[in-house]
């Protein structure tokens, strides 16, 4: 079998706006106005999990979910809300934390420059979640 030299490089496609050039984030603008916006937490989660855990709860099915939609995505924000995990003065939880009224502001400024530039469709996805029971009706 003789080997050919291929002259066509496939290029792949970049998901991730946090990645593209301005003239990428314009391509992505004519096939969607759908951006995905992954919040994370960085938080202690005990013994056994790096205080990462919830970010990487949100970052993988997202990056998934947006090659399956076929939509961008930015980057994940690492820091969420989550005071309930701060331990005392001086003894290291890991945890980081915004206030609510920070945390807020930063989710409407993201989601604000992201309509600006043309994205319309914003999904807020989270992987930090509640640690309330679900209550049949």
């Amino acid at each position: 079998m003789e080997w050919k030299e291929q002259n066509e490089v496939k290029e792949e496609k970049i998901y991730n706006l946090f990645r593209c050039t301005y003239i990428e984030v314009r391509e992505w603008l004519k096939e969607t106005d759908v951006v995905i916006i992954p919040l994370g937490s960085t938080e202690q989660h005990g013994k056994h999990c790096p205080v990462c855990t919830d970010t990487i709860a949100t970052e993988i099915p997202c990056q998934l979910a947006a090659e399956i939609a076929n939509v961008p995505y930015i980057q994940t924000i690492p820091i969420g809300y989550s005071p309930q995990h701060l331990h005392p003065a001086g003894i290291g939880s890991g945890t980081i934390t915004f206030s609510a009224s920070t945390y807020q502001n930063i989710i409407y400024d993201i989601g604000r420059c992201l309509i600006h530039n043309g994205f319309n469709k914003l999904i807020f996805a989270t992987g930090h979640t509640s640690n309330m029971k679900a209550v049949d009706p």
